[in-house]
């Protein structure tokens, strides 16, 4: 895999991102290839994305990667509001 981040520079705040995963196949999805959940997290934190980015799966196969992209940004949407929250009460 060929990759280049969305972003160029990444806040020293945030944990670096492998350029490698190790995850256990996936198994009876009816599809080769499936991937499994922890890859495409590790995909999206590797190419630097975020809430409101767009994301196309051109081989959608089981959708797999489509729906981990949405829960995906449901979750940094939940985790900036958290900061939000932190930033207004003086926490940090």
């Amino acid at each position: 895999m060929i990759f280049k981040p969305a972003r160029e520079k990444r806040d020293r705040k945030l944990r670096t991102v492998r350029d490698w995963v190790s995850v256990n196949i996936t198994m009876k999805k009816g599809l080769v290839g499936a991937k499994p959940p922890q890859f495409c997290s590790w995909l999206f934190e590797l190419l630097g994305l975020e809430e409101g980015d767009e994301f196309h799966d051109l081989f959608p196969g089981t959708g797999i990667v489509t729906k981990c992209w949405n829960e995906y940004q449901i979750m940094k949407s939940q985790k900036q509001t958290e900061l939000e929250l932190k930033a207004i009460k003086g926490e940090e």
